[in-house]
């Protein structure tokens, strides 16, 4: 009986090693424990830096050991949203690539308890790209044959009094700040949603060349892409009920800089959302600078300045409704703004300036930019193209408006705009854009040879490339703070793909 026993309870303790054994390998097939996520999960073991074993456990970002497939683009991502500096060191050796890794495209998104890292296959990353919901669209409104004929979903009932001047506040953009000139501004041309006037204090041989461009901006035309931003965003409110919206021309531009990106259009938020001082005195308003652009560019201007105009509405009807105030950062707002220009115009000459700063340099560029990091330049500049590409890719298709109401704070703004959150979409847009990079970037993405070392900095949200050339690289990157970032790599493909979503031209 003593001897059954016995044999018993090693069959016993047997058992719990086997099912121990078994545990362990479906955690090694999916650490999170997910049947079917979005992402399929792996455990590779990764060396890591002795000295750096305890700090993995506890999370730690600091030293990572990435092994970097021959002919393959190595993209590390900050994903710090305050845009603040972190200093990266990167180091590399020449080595034999470790079994099954060659042809992985990896995530490297952190450790597990046992201190490997865990491992995300990104081969859907393009698919995010290119699925159905990612590039449908909404109907967009026909295209206008006879500017003048057309009406603006402006949330008017009465005619609007026939006025033939107006005074205005217009702003100055000098190259570090702005000021407020008091102009008299006369009727340039109208209809009954929209009244163009002209700046009296501009020079009179520049008066008479914009009357005599007057037709290329028509209050037709901002009446459509007031009615077309307004699907997007909710309408735009007649604030100082006088029946319709007003576009100032007058110099907005200042600067004296060449070097910075010229301030062609603005709306001003206490216009339409009212100060303690000026409650009263507000007004729907749009200015735009003299040196008008056309066509395409020019409906890119308008719709980009609407935009702001009806998400300042959407943050007025929060006051009114007495919900919470919140809080947009600059980034989102203008990330908001050219997300909707980019629905009615192709890309513009300055959009695709910013695009080429923010190749030239990414790590320079963040998605949130910082005014206490990044310069007005800056932020004006490369950062407008990458939050605006980002959008792209990971905001949902559904009209922001409702989000914009009841969103209780940044966080569920941001999550009820995007498909998915920030340190998920921002390593895989990251990807993408590497790999635009390298294709349309002559010589700019550096090499990682043998015993090399680079530094570099990188704001938070945005990344920095590298690729591998013909051997395989051991790669030692070193974080000098505890920031989140990831590492990503894929094979350099034999020809370039596009990333550009389909774009959808609304009004010729």
């Amino acid at each position: 009986m003593g001897r059954h026993t016995g044999f018993l309870l090693c069959l016993a303790m047997l058992s719990m090693v086997v099912a121990g054994q078994f545990g362990m390998a479906l955690t090694a097939v999916d650490p999170l424990g997910n049947s079917a996520g979005r992402h399929e999960l792996l455990s590779v073991s990764v060396d890591e830096q002795s000295s750096a074993a305890a700090d993995v456990n506890r999370g730690s970002q600091r030293f990572r050991t990435i092994h970097v497939a021959p002919n393959s683009l190595l993209v590390i991502t900050s994903l710090d949203t305050t845009g603040s500096p972190h200093m990266f060191h990167l180091r590399s050796e020449r080595t034999a690539v470790p079994p099954g890794d060659s042809a992985r495209n990896a995530l490297l998104s952190g450790a597990n308890n046992d201190g490997t890292m865990r491992v995300a296959a990104i081969d859907d990353a393009r698919d995010l790209v290119d699925s159905p919901r990612s590039t449908q669209r909404k109907p967009r409104p026909a295209t206008i044959a006879d500017s003048g004929r057309e009406t603006a979903s402006f949330d008017l009932e009465n005619s609007p009094q026939k006025v033939v001047g107006r005074r205005f506040i217009a702003p100055r953009y000098g190259n570090n700040s702005v000021s407020d000139v008091m102009v008299a501004g006369s009727l340039l041309a109208e209809d009954s949603n929209v009244a163009i006037y002209l700046d009296q204090s501009l020079p009179d041989e520049l008066k008479v060349a914009l009357r005599s461009r007057s037709s290329i901006l028509s209050p037709g035309l901002v009446s459509q892409l007031v009615k077309g931003v307004s699907e997007h965003l909710g309408p735009i409110h007649d604030l100082d009920q006088d029946g319709r919206l007003s576009v100032l021309i007058t110099e907005l531009d200042c600067q004296s800089d060449n070097e910075s990106v010229p301030v062609l259009g603005c709306v001003r938020p206490s216009d339409f959302m009212g100060t303690d001082s000026n409650a009263a005195e507000m007004a729907d308003i749009v200015y735009l600078d003299h040196r008008l652009p056309s066509g395409n560019d020019l409906i890119a201007l308008l719709s980009h300045e609407l935009a702001h105009a009806s998400v300042y509405c959407r943050l007025r009807d929060r006051v009114v409704k007495q919900k919470q105030p919140i809080e947009i950062p600059e980034w989102l707002h203008e990330g908001i703004a050219h997300y909707v220009e980019r629905q009615f115009a192709e890309d513009t000459s300055v959009f695709l300036e910013r695009r080429e700063q923010f190749y030239q340099t990414p790590h320079r560029f963040p998605v949130c930019s910082s005014p206490l990091v990044s310069s007005r330049s800056d932020r004006r500049g490369g950062s407008r193209a990458a939050v605006a590409r980002f959008l792209e890719f990971g905001i949902r298709r559904e009209p922001l408006r409702q989000a914009l109401l009841d969103a209780e704070n940044l966080e569920t703004l941001l999550a009820s705009c995007l498909r998915d959150d920030l340190q998920t979409l921002l390593p895989a847009w990251s990807l993408l854009e590497a790999e635009d990079i390298y294709w349309t970037t002559d010589g700019q993405v550096p090499e990682l040879n043998f015993d090399c070392s680079i530094t570099q900095e990188v704001l938070g949200t945005a990344f920095t490339v590298v690729k591998s050339g013909a051997y395989p690289v051991r790669l030692e990157v070193s974080c000098e703070d505890d920031s989140e970032w990831t590492a990503l790599t894929v094979a350099i493909s034999e020809s370039p793909k596009s990333t550009e979503l389909s774009m959808t031209r609304s009004v010729e």
